[in-house]
C-alpha cells in the first residue's frame, strides 16, 4: 500500500467515524460545525 492509498483509507475511516458519532455529539460550537461542513 502506498502513502496515497493509506491516507485515503484513513480519511474514509475518519469520515465513517464522524458520521457515526455526529448524532451522539450535538454540543459543539458553531466554529467546530463550520469546519466539519467544509
Amino acid at each position: 500500500m502506498n502513502d496515497q492509498e493509506n491516507i485515503k483509507s484513513i480519511q474514509e475511516r475518519v469520515h465513517r467515524w464522524t458520521e457515526e458519532t455526529k448524532d451522539a455529539v450535538e454540543e459543539k460550537s458553531p466554529e467546530q460545525q463550520k469546519k466539519e461542513q467544509l
